[in-house]
């Protein structure tokens, strides 16, 4: 995830990627006008999803489709975002991962800066696609830290947590 989409995006517990700042133009669309392009990358990548939620995210000449996915097998759900550029490449994966599934480096970078963290909710972000993407995980727990693959803190931002009955929105 870019500045540019970092700034955009805050990811609530779901994965869902649809809150954005004011810097961006963004725009709800239902999945069915999701472009064929897009929804045909989204279909080779991950053939059982369905596209839950959209949104058209313009900034400056800058265009993705930010989609909210799901995959239902049997009583579990899968949910994970994507962002897409209008001709289907991938720009980044953002899927929720738990604890024990970070790479011991990362941890241990987390730790090291934030010893008193207790079960953050935990995003690992992909950034492009194939030879080139770029790994990184995002941990929440009243401030935003994202960390590269080796553990090197890449940014972190203060987050607003929202709670319902107890549970992050």
């Amino acid at each position: 995830m870019n500045v540019r989409m970092l700034a955009g995006i805050v990811v609530a517990a779901s994965a869902g990627i649809m809150a954005q700042a004011a810097s961006a133009d963004v725009k709800q669309i239902t999945p069915e006008q999701v472009p064929a392009k897009v929804a045909a990358a989204v279909k080779a990548k991950w053939p059982k999803a369905k596209i839950k939620n959209a949104a058209v995210n313009t900034e400056k000449d800058a265009t993705l489709y930010n989609l909210d996915l799901v995959e239902t097998s049997g009583k579990k759900q899968k949910k994970w975002g994507a962002s897409l550029t209008p001709d289907g490449k991938i720009d980044e994966i953002q899927e929720p991962v738990k604890l024990s599934e970070v790479p011991k480096p990362v941890l241990a970078a987390l730790m090291k800066r934030y010893p008193a963290a207790k079960n953050p909710k935990v995003d690992k972000v992909t950034e492009g696609e194939g030879k080139d993407a770029k790994v990184m995980y995002e941990f929440r727990f009243g401030t935003q830290t994202r960390l590269d693959a080796e553990g090197k803190v890449l940014d972190e931002i203060e987050i607003e947590i929202e709670l319902e009955e107890g549970k992050e929105d």
